[in-house]
């Protein structure tokens, strides 16, 4: 089993590079092993872990990963890697070039982000200002709470083959669990239906309600903001029923494109508010992220005043 007693990833944005330089020290437990985290950030993002002991290579990657998913809150994509250095190698019949290969190749895709996500719109604030031991750990959590459903968010983001409609529907079905999830941290309830369960549109209208005012802003104050909720809902309904049972209005093309922006940074903020961090802190910039995309290629104003107002009333995009 192939060991080390440090690793240093660096990482970079596909388009532009980042400032600084910053540095972020803190100590964490995982997996019952205890660790010390470096990050700097000098054009490119360094991540060096360097446990109490030396450690099988695999822990390493593990902790990484969830890492890289804090990140991912902040930046709102993930960064490439550039290179990884191990130092102290033990390779039990491994080659250390196979190693680092083996990791960066068998990542899960999701780790990919999709074109639509990459640049500074999707940046709320540095990670390096705000990361500590606690709020790692209160990450671990949530991942392992979130489970299998925070995977499927991500994926959503990702350069994964899936068509934009499909990615909308994934990311809308993720909203059911984190309502689960906020209910304590946030007090975070929901009104039960006539079956004695929250419905989807009233977890959807719920959050946006809660945290994504500046985010729906537009959607809000038009007339149709019920039936937007109800789009949002039967565009999650779409992947599972045959078309014949549809006959709904859903988001498509382009509209699922600005959606799956919005629901992210909806997405994003629920998280960022469990984790403690201040809003206040990234409200502006989140704004202004959200006017640009409500002015992209006017694909909001022809949704709402035309898609939705019109409301398709026989049910037909």
């Amino acid at each position: 089993m192939a060991s080390c007693n440090a690793v240093t990833i660096r990482q970079r944005p596909e388009k532009g590079i980042l400032g600084g330089p910053l540095t972020c020290r803190f100590s964490v437990e995982y997996k019952g092993i205890i660790a010390n985290i470096k990050l700097e950030q000098r054009i490119e993002r360094i991540t060096k872990i360097t446990p109490v002991e030396d450690t099988d290579l695999g822990w390493y990657w593990s902790l990484f990963n969830i890492l890289d998913m804090l990140f991912f809150l902040f930046d709102g994509e993930f960064y490439n890697i550039q290179k990884i250095n191990i130092k102290g190698f033990h390779g039990d019949g491994r080659s250390l070039a196979d190693e680092k290969a083996n990791f960066v190749d068998n990542r899960v895709s999701y780790y990919k982000s999709a074109d639509f996500v990459k640049g500074s719109h999707s940046s709320f604030l540095n990670p390096l200002n705000h990361l500590n031991g606690i709020i790692f750990n209160k990450w671990v959590n949530i991942v392992e709470e979130l489970d299998i459903s925070v995977n499927i968010a991500f994926y959503s983001l990702s350069e994964m083959q899936l068509p934009i409609d499909g990615k909308i529907a994934l990311l809308i079905e993720a909203f059911e669990p984190l309502a689960d999830l906020a209910k304590k941290p946030l007090d975070f309830s929901v009104e039960k239906g006539k079956r004695g369960n929250s419905t989807l549109a009233a977890i959807i209208e719920t959050f946006i309600s809660c945290y994504g005012g500046e985010i729906f802003n537009v959607e809000r104050t038009n007339d149709g903001y019920k039936e937007f909720v109800k789009v949002a809902k039967d565009s999650r309904n779409r992947v599972m029923h045959a078309k014949s049972r549809q006959n709904r209005v859903y988001f498509s093309g382009e509209e699922s494109v600005l959606y799956a922006i919005k629901f992210s940074y909806l997405y994003r903020r629920v998280l960022l508010e469990i984790l403690g961090i201040d809003y206040s802190l990234y409200k502006t910039k989140l704004q202004d992220s959200v006017a640009r995309w409500n002015s992209w290629e006017g694909v909001s104003c022809r949704f709402l005043t035309e898609k939705l107002k019109a409301g398709d009333a026989d049910g037909k995009q």
